[in-house]
């Protein structure tokens, strides 16, 4: 995980992070097949793989039940946003074709495939303020990829990255907190899913 003495040395300048509480997410802008609405989800497949990184600093009961949490986040978020999942499944692997062959197996219309990395990674928080920071910490590196089960077409693919911190970039000498995996799942589920289907 990271400490704060880890981002003291690696810091650029002294700072903070946003004012929520919580470390902002990187995203990446989605590639999207010709005509892709999220709206044209509605019976979905899930398959999930979660791996956490031999160097992060996570405890053993924590890197054995993150995936099945992950998996539970992620279907719950779904429903709240109306979307039906006929089918959700853990993977040890990112198998486009064997998530469309099962997506079309359940009378689903997409699958959707999570890939989900967690591990350290070099962050950079308070960015728009006098004093940025940087330091390594523990994220959440996501990739989503949507799948059309009539034919394979990829419909639309992105990436989030959330860090696993608490910060407050609106205090003059605040430092970043570490957040524990399991603490930070249901923000990077959240942020995965806004950004895939809109708030």
């Amino acid at each position: 995980m990271l400490t704060l003495r880890v981002l003291a040395l690696a810091a650029l300048a002294v700072g903070c992070t946003s004012a929520s509480g919580s470390a902002p997410d990187t995203v990446t802008p989605p590639t999207r097949g010709s005509g892709y609405r999220p709206s044209q989800l509605r019976l979905t497949a899930v398959v999930v793989r979660l791996t956490v990184s031999p160097s992060a600093a996570v405890s053993e009961g924590e890197r054995a039940s993150l995936p099945g949490l992950y998996e539970g986040a992620l279907v719950a978020g779904l429903n709240e946003r109306a979307l039906i999942v006929r089918d959700v499944g853990l993977s040890t692997k990112r198998e486009l074709t064997m998530a469309t062959t099962r997506a079309r197996e359940v009378g689903a219309d997409h699958a959707i495939v999570v890939d989900v990395r967690v591990e350290p990674d070099l962050v950079r928080v308070c960015e728009d303020t006098p004093r940025p920071l940087q330091g390594r910490a523990i994220v959440f590196a996501q990739e989503v990829t949507v799948v059309r089960a009539s034919d394979g077409a990829v419909r639309t693919t992105l990436s989030v990255k959330v860090p696993a911190l608490e910060v407050d970039c609106d205090t003059p000498r605040g430092s970043p907190r570490p957040r524990s995996a399991t603490a930070t799942l249901p923000s990077a589920v959240e942020a995965l899913l806004a950004r895939l289907l809109g708030p």
